[in-house]
């Protein structure tokens, strides 16, 4: 069987990324953090709606769990670093979240044990991260108004191409 791309290359290149993020969020003076994280936690952005959809997170966290967590745009004033990762863990509704588990309980153990447990764990997150990027980048690129981001479908497509590469 034809080996795929290396994931450790891809993992490498998600950690040059990171790193990057984190440089800028360490550039930052110590009130620009502090404006930001204000910015955030206002009053008014604790009462607006942020996903706009029936059933969405607002009804299963408070709003400024989906402020600080919710991947929002660069140029949205709200992104934050930790977001890349933390988006994942929220979801739009019970719905979604049901769909994405069902998705990683119909292929993830096949990949785990083709993976391994340390390996499946970084490929996992190498797939939330590039999704989270790929976001970014893709919003950034067509001027999308600021909007966040949910869900971990970005990495249940990624669960699916290493399915498709590897059990064709």
């Amino acid at each position: 069987m034809k080996a795929g791309p290396s994931v450790w290359a891809v993992a490498d290149g998600c950690a040059g990324i990171l790193n990057k993020v984190k440089a800028l969020w360490a550039a930052l003076s110590e009130p620009e953090r502090a404006a930001k994280l204000a910015h955030i936690q206002s009053d008014a952005h604790l009462d607006e709606p942020l996903l706009l959809q029936p059933g969405g997170p607002q009804l299963l966290l408070p709003p400024v769990f989906e402020g600080l967590f919710a991947l929002w745009p660069l140029q949205s004033g709200r992104f934050m670093p930790w977001q890349v990762v933390s988006y994942a863990f929220l979801h739009g509704s019970v719905t979604h979240l049901f769909f994405n588990m069902f998705a990683l309980y119909m292929f993830g153990p096949q990949l785990e044990r083709l993976f391994g447990s340390r390996f499946f764990l970084n490929y996992y997150l190498v797939c939330v991260i590039t999704a989270a990027l790929t976001h970014l980048a893709v919003t950034g690129w067509m001027g999308a108004p600021p909007a966040p981001m949910v869900g971990a479908s970005g990495a249940m497509f990624g669960l699916l191409l290493a399915f498709g590469w590897f059990f064709p």
